[in-house]
């Protein structure tokens, strides 16, 4: 992982957390307990501070920023998406932003709330608690439903069981090593 202190800025990354070692984590960051953080995630408090509560997960690709003198707030049990990019916005518990959303300054999502994939949100949207934004420009299309309460759960339980198990079996290989699996799994199946 590149983990960078940044003009005496020194990331927060507790032991408990998952960091892809090719995400990177520049400067005032701080990630809370049991954290995923996925390949080609790039968190970057070089400017502004990022917080990001516990148990949630930052997939591959990811990019979350603030302007200077300014924060990024992503609570706890928050997936966020593949691609997704969160600049400068207030993301409450237990909310899901999809694949390769758009968050930016000053939008402000509460708890229990998603942001379906590929939505992007015009700055200083605010987002009340058990809703779920649609479209572009991202408006709230409808409210929360039990079942959709559960997919959060569920998809924040993935991420949370995945760190721990990436951390003990995750295993670069070369790719002889791969072309190699790879033909013997095919004998394997004839």
């Amino acid at each position: 992982m590149a983990i960078f202190e940044f003009e005496g800025r020194v990331p927060r990354i507790p032991e408990s957390c998952y960091v892809d070692k090719t995400a990177t984590i520049i400067g005032f960051v701080e990630l809370g307990e049991e954290c995923f953080i996925g390949p080609g995630a790039r968190i970057k408090g070089d400017y502004g501070h990022i917080r990001i509560g516990d148990c949630t997960s930052v997939q591959e690709n990811c990019v979350i920023h603030a302007r200077p003198g300014c924060e990024t707030n992503i609570g706890s049990c928050v997936t966020v998406g593949h691609g997704a990019v969160l600049h400068g916005t207030t993301v409450g518990d237990n909310t899901v932003i999809g694949m390769a959303a758009v968050v930016p300054d000053d939008v402000r999502i509460g708890e229990y709330c998603i942001v379906a994939e590929g939505s992007v949100l015009a700055n200083g949207t605010n987002v009340p608690d058990r809703s779920v934004v649609m479209g572009v420009p991202g408006k709230v299309r409808k409210s929360l439903t039990p079942d959709m309460e559960q997919s959060i759960h569920m998809s924040s339980g993935i991420y949370r069981n995945l760190g721990p198990r990436y951390k003990k079996s995750l295993k670069e290989i070369t790719r002889e090593d791969a072309a190699q699996a790879t033909g013997m799994r095919r004998t394997e199946t004839l």
